[in-house]
């Protein structure tokens, strides 16, 4: 029930209550004044008053007939923005999705941020040790032996078959009047 139906007859019953008091008001009134004024006067006063309380319910009567409009206005606007409301509880709802996957995807983002973090000391450890590996010059010289062979059987040859590894040939090498050693591959 909308609140000028409930208005409406609480204002009229108030309007009825204020005449029906003046009118009871005004016959107490004029008996009571009966035996000390004139009759003329009484009944001036009483139009006076009649005419002061009739003026006071046509105040009240605007007064609800206005009281009235402004509800039923009211209603109408209310009635208006129903779909309005409606629409914002749905974007409110999808809002709200939206800000708990942005929560997730935070969260996940963050434990990735870690595990790379992780990640990245690990490599940097191994890439502390790999470097203190190749300033070692026996290290060096195995890691370059290994790329050798490497790049032979890149090439099509084959181990064993094509080439072979660290053959010493000292005594070539002496004969010839160069230093002695052994080369990487033949």
């Amino acid at each position: 029930m909308s609140s000028s139906a409930v208005l409406l007859p609480i204002l009229l019953l108030l309007v009825g209550l204020a005449i029906g008091a003046v009118i009871g008001y005004l016959g107490a009134l004029a008996r009571r004044t009966t035996t000390h004024q004139s009759e003329g006067e009484q009944v001036a006063e009483l139009r006076a008053q009649a005419a002061q309380w009739q003026a006071r319910a046509e105040e009240l009567s605007s007064r609800t007939q206005v009281a009235e409009e402004r509800a039923e206005r009211d209603g109408s606007v209310l009635r208006a923005l129903a779909p309005v409301r409606s629409q914002l509880e749905q974007v409110g709802a999808r809002v709200e999705s939206l800000e708990k996957q942005r929560a997730e995807q935070h969260a996940a983002l963050a434990e990735q941020l870690r595990a790379t973090a992780l990640r990245e000391q690990d490599l940097a450890r191994s890439t502390a040790s790999l470097e203190g590996a190749l300033r070692s010059r026996s290290a060096r010289g195995m890691w370059g032996e290994v790329e050798l062979a490497r790049v032979l059987e890149a090439s099509g040859m084959m181990r064993h078959v094509d080439f072979s590894e660290q053959r010493t040939i000292g005594s070539l090498v002496q004969r010839r009047g160069g230093p002695a050693g052994a080369p990487d591959a033949v």
